[in-house]
């Protein structure tokens, strides 16, 4: 697999995991990344629309995003790389 024909799709991944374990074990850091609409609104804390979208509930949860990342994403190009056709997009 060329890993340089997806650097976004591995940085999201990456991203993803270490926020995510980071805010498994630390609440403080789970409860100023979360989305919380009053808050957003009341304190213009609008980096939540983002940083939401990189956490996680716990590892099963983390798992299934990231193969549905690589599953719909990552394998169709790279079959498509190999069979020189991509029928999944």
């Amino acid at each position: 697999m060329n890993f340089n024909e997806f650097p976004i799709t591995l940085i999201i991944i990456a991203v993803s995991c270490i926020i995510s374990f980071a805010c498994f074990s630390n609440n403080d850091l789970l409860n100023k990344l979360i989305f919380h609409p009053v808050t957003v609104k009341e304190h213009k804390q609008w980096y939540r629309f983002l940083s939401s979208g990189f956490i996680h509930k716990d590892t099963g949860h983390l798992i299934f995003t990231l193969w549905h990342c690589i599953y719909d994403y990552c394998l169709p190009r790279f079959c498509k790389n190999i069979y020189g056709k991509n029928n999944a997009s």
